[in-house]
């Protein structure tokens, strides 16, 4: 029979204890086993040192869920002395069919720690990013939660116009605040003048941002480098690949990033249904949005001729929306394969790979 307990200390356990952390914000649930099969329970706060006093003594295995949580909690546990692993989310699979609770997850989180332990299990854990990869990242992020911010703020004045039957030309972000100013009337002016001197600002503050996001490039010119030579592929998806992916080794294939990313199409198979369905949308948004976009400029009046376009124009056809939509899905999965050997190996990029013949033909 499980016991409550505040704490693990008292605890006279035999052998390996494993412990399954549910996190949450600010309480957070944990189960442990020892290899008798005594059970406790209980609840930590979210602050080092409540997880210091729960987890004083070392030497237990913890197995945490990947999260916003994971990166402190890890690095904390793995002070105190204890083998932690971080659980791919999507080992735990769907909540239906079972009760969903704190205590179920945690129990659950149990249970895969004891199977890691054993020949042949496959338990799919996640390798965290150091301090500075961490750092990196977030720096990467807030630039874009700060472009993010004046795109809401530019549409806003767009759509708080359109009653008076005024519109705004298609201009920059950067000079978006000035011509409205000229293309306005005055009286339209004074009421969005705070909105458009906010996006002056975010303005500002985003070209501070982005000499953080260029320190990310300049340390790591080399790789900077090789992934910038596809056309479409500018700093900032650059950028964003370097601190979400972080080494490439760690994937088998462009294959595997890309599922990693969540470009490659869900599966739903049953007996002899075998739907079409849409991609996995599994892992990081950001990096999955920036690799979208340059699809987009791929196939777009601006991109370069290269076998990457031809193919991505080939499938897209004379078609309908949906049927071009679904090419520059295809594209950007193609393209993380490229920049995934171009990664790894630093070979020249040559945009008319297999199509060279045509190419001089031309």
């Amino acid at each position: 029979m499980a016991k409550d307990s505040s704490s693990l200390e008292n605890w006279q356990w035999e052998g390996r204890v494993v412990v399954g952390l549910d996190l949450s914000d600010r309480v957070s649930t944990w189960e442990a086993v020892d290899e008798n099969g005594e059970v406790r329970r209980g609840k930590v706060r979210m602050t080092a040192a409540d997880l210091a006093r729960t987890f004083a003594r070392p030497g237990m295995r913890v197995v945490i869920e990947a999260g916003n949580q994971a990166f402190w909690v890890n690095r904390e546990l793995v002070r105190l002395g204890h083998e932690v692993l971080v659980l791919d989310a999507r080992q735990m699979g769907p909540s239906r069919g079972r009760r969903k609770t704190d205590r179920e997850d945690a129990r659950q989180l149990v249970q895969w720690g004891v199977r890691a332990g054993r020949p042949g299990e496959d338990v799919r854990t996640v390798r965290q990013r150091t301090q500075e990869q961490q750092l990196d990242l977030t720096t990467v992020r807030m630039r874009d939660s700060l472009v993010r911010a004046r795109g809401q703020l530019i549409s806003s004045v767009r759509g708080a116009m359109k009653p008076y039957g005024a519109r705004i030309g298609e201009h920059s972000a950067e000079s978006f605040a000035k011509f409205a100013r000229e293309e306005l009337e005055a009286a339209l002016v004074a009421k969005v003048e705070p909105v458009l001197a906010a996006v002056e600002a975010l303005t500002e503050t985003i070209k501070e941002a982005e000499k953080g996001m260029r320190e990310v490039l300049e340390r790591r010119s080399e790789e900077a480098d090789r992934l910038r030579q596809v056309d479409g592929v500018g700093p900032v998806t650059t950028a964003v690949l370097l601190t979400v992916v972080g080494d490439p080794r760690r994937f088998k294939n462009g294959r595997d990033l890309a599922a990693y990313l969540g470009l490659v199409p869900g599966v739903q198979q049953s007996g002899e249904m075998d739907p079409q369905l849409g991609i996995s949308k599994a892992g990081d948004k950001l990096a999955r949005r920036v690799l979208v976009q340059a699809a987009h400029y791929i196939l777009g009046a601006f991109g370069k001729d290269s076998t990457l376009r031809r193919w991505g124009l080939a499938l897209a056809g004379e078609g309908s929306s949906i049927k071009k939509r679904k090419a520059v899905i295809a594209v950007a999965r193609k393209l993380v394969v490229l920049l995934h050997r171009l990664w790894l190996s630093g070979e020249a990029y040559e945009p008319l790979r297999g199509c060279k013949a045509e190419a001089i033909a031309a």
